[in-house]
């Protein structure tokens, strides 16, 4: 009668796996066949019904004095007076912000009050955060550490982590100048916002920026440019350098959450994921959303299962410091502090342990947030402007009409992650799902995992940070959905999720493994070995060896594959894609950069009229007065004394009447291994002048 109980779960697994597996299509969320829908339902459910929900442990009070709170007076006394060192230096900073000379016009402070005034302000942070460093904190512990899976002793888990970052960091920094070959205006606006910062008072948001966007990013830049001047090398590296601390957020979110071997894997998924991978790449002030989100709500798990007032402090402060970053962590900051609400609101014994601790987390959230708030009630039509703009409210009027596009956009981005992801070639293979297959296969499980355990503390506080990471797109402007950039903090989570039944999947094999051994004894008892009954203690540690190293390989081979077709998607099929490049303005950098070189040889350079207005040619070519030819005329007459030199892209070149032969092509970068350097993208027609 037990037979065919344990016969279902093993199917209801081999299902999920094959399901999510197929549960891809790379096109457009309208037109997704149903059995793509269907074999996402079907993953979704198998997920929660074929995986054990022991993966991720609830918190659950600890009993008897542990759950009753601290009556050591040092601990809200001190808790107070951190609150009154940060409440001190932000109020003082804000009231100066507000009197300090504001230009309208420019939306820029412009006078050095500003900067005394963002002094005080980050002083009162580092002598809140020196102060909670120095206090000797006797919280109670609320909750036990959920379970630390094996897979590896801290050591070797602090060496995996080192290797995963330091593979993760040369993905984002190999050929960084270069590849992305083209350059995007909002690199050439990043770079420019940076400079003026270094000329400035200190300013909340970048100064004429073309998407309004808080001013953190562009202060990094900043220093990298005063460090080792400018050059789009540096640009990248701001991107760069956040998308290495994501790594590092996304580890200590996985490991918060569930121990360290889902930190580790969920490491490895992000580090690899081109998702991440791109936006790395870019001068775009997206990608530190998912490096400070990602190690806020790191904290805040940690703070909801231990009680600490660190951990509060830090979640708020980072929290905070995000909306600093960009648009897209607003909502994500109100989620986490909405979380900590219900928590407060079902948990006795965690309310009466928190107080007045819990209440770091807003006041670190708002002191954080300071110098954007107090730009947002001076300066509100510029601060929201970009918002308001792409906000799909603003597209449509019609509460109807809302509700038909919400529901469509919801659509779309949940499907973005294995069936249709963005569309722009400067965020994504154009119309790829946003993650590989294993990973989307990973996510669709655990996304089931975390529905059927929805109870449980963690696994809620991952799927509200995925859906608050997913709300700033789905109610942005329809005929750009699903954009990667405005939900890339969605990514932390994801990993975190897809990492679930991954561990899962090792555990049960392990389980598997030993009881088909026959050595589940208890470890010390003698049985009997295969030649002639002598009795051995050894047989159960061997079967544990075994299982084990099955486990890590079951864990490991996934992961394996994962990151090849990561890395193969961004650096092979993204390097090589066409619409990426020319989304990247990939003619006009190649053009901007012939410049100079022809200019000092003598020429007279002269490029087609529908090109000379990209905002690359004037940083890549300073000093060139714009010249342009018609591709039906394009020499002039008379000719101009000296050498010219004609520019024309590949494509035009059969519109250009009878000239000389060209002498120069400009090919495409060879960095990925299937491109074909001789494909030329434009040529190079040199003409002398007669003379007399």
């Amino acid at each position: 009668m037990t037979r065919p109980r344990h016969l279902g779960r093993p199917t209801a697994l081999v299902l999920g796996i094959v399901c999510a597996l197929l549960a891809r299509h790379a096109g457009s969320g309208t037109d997704t066949p149903p059995l793509v829908l269907a074999a996402t339902l079907i993953a979704v459910v198998t997920g929660a019904l074929g995986f054990s929900s022991q993966a991720l442990h609830p918190s659950t009070p600890a009993t008897g004095a542990e759950s009753r709170p601290s009556e050591d007076w040092r601990v809200p006394t001190a808790t107070l007076r951190v609150a009154y060192v940060l409440i001190g230096g932000s109020v003082l900073a804000a009231f100066l912000w507000s009197m300090a000379p504001y230009s309208y016009g420019k939306h820029e402070f412009t006078t050095p009050m500003a900067t005394v005034a963002a002094i005080i302000w980050a002083s009162g942070i580092c002598a809140g955060i020196a102060l909670m460093v120095s206090q000797q904190f006797r919280a109670p512990v609320l909750a036990r550490r959920p379970i630390t899976q094996g897979y590896g002793k801290p050591p070797i888990v602090i060496a995996f982590l080192v290797v995963i970052v330091v593979a993760g960091a040369a993905l984002r920094l190999w050929h960084l100048g270069t590849l992305p070959e083209g350059v995007w205006s909002d690199e050439v606006d990043s770079g420019l916002d940076a400079s003026r910062l270094l000329n400035l008072p200190f300013q909340a948001f970048a100064p004429g920026n073309s998407g309004h966007n808080p001013s953190l990013y562009f202060y990094v830049m900043a220093a990298l440019f005063k460090v080792a001047g400018h050059s789009l090398t540096m640009v990248r590296l701001t991107s760069a350098i956040f998308g290495v601390l994501a790594i590092v957020a996304t580890y200590i979110l996985g490991r918060a959450c569930n121990g360290r071997a889902t930190g580790v894997v969920a490491a490895v998924f992000i580090a690899f994921a081109p998702w991440a991978i791109t936006f790395s790449r870019v001068g775009m002030p997206d990608i530190p959303v998912l490096a400070i989100t990602g190690a806020g709500y790191a904290c805040l798990v940690i703070a909801l299962g231990t009680a600490s007032s660190g951990a509060f402090l830090a979640s708020g402060l980072l929290l905070g410091l995000s909306f600093l970053t960009y648009p897209g962590a607003y909502v994500p900051s109100l989620v986490a502090l909405a979380l900590l609400v219900v928590r407060v609101k079902e948990d006795q014994a965690f309310r009466a342990a928190t107080w007045p601790a819990r209440w770091l987390l807003p006041l670190g959230m708002l002191v954080a947030a300071t110098p954007s708030l107090v730009v947002l009630l001076r300066d509100t039509d510029y601060a929201l402007a970009r918002v308001r703009f792409l906000s799909l409210l603003s597209e449509y009027h019609d509460p109807h009409q809302r509700l038909i596009a919400v529901l469509s956009n919801t659509r779309e981005y949940l499907l973005m992650f294995t069936v249709a992801g963005d569309h722009n070639g400067r965020h994504n293979l154009s119309g790829a799902p946003m993650l590989d297959a294993v990973t989307g296969a990973c996510l669709l499980l655990g996304v089931g995992m975390c529905l059927r355990n929805w109870r449980s503390s963690y696994h809620r506080i991952l799927l509200a940070a995925l859906g608050a990471n997913l709300v700033s797109g789905i109610f942005s402007v329809d005929y750009e959905t699903p954009h990667a950039a405005r939900t890339i903090g969605a990514l932390a989570p994801v990993v975190v999720i897809a990492a679930l039944p991954l561990l899962e999947l090792g555990r049960l094999v392990r389980a598997y493994l030993i009881r088909t051994l026959g050595s589940s004894a208890p470890e010390g008892r003698l049985t009997a070995s295969d030649d002639g009954g002598v009795p051995t203690k050894h047989a159960w540690r061997r079967a544990q060896r075994t299982a084990t190293l099955v486990a890590r390989l079951t864990v490991a081979l996934p992961l394996c594959v994962a990151c090849a077709l990561g890395s193969h998607r961004y650096f092979d099929e993204q390097a090589n894609s066409q619409t990426s490049w020319l989304a990247m303005n990939g003619v006009q950098t190649l053009m901007a950069r012939a410049i100079p070189s022809l200019t000092r040889q003598g020429y007279t350079v002269s490029i087609p009229a529908g090109l000379s207005e990209s905002w690359i040619i004037p940083i890549l070519a300073p000093g060139w007065e714009p010249r342009t030819f018609d591709p039906r005329a394009p020499i002039p007459a008379p000719l101009p004394k000296g050498r010219i030199a004609l520019i024309v892209p590949a494509g035009q070149l059969g519109l250009v009447g009878s000239l000389p032969s060209a002498d120069q092509v400009l090919p495409r970068l060879a960095l990925a291994p299937s491109y074909d350097p001789t494909h030329p993208v434009a040529y190079v027609l040199r003409i002398r002048a007669p003379r007399g």
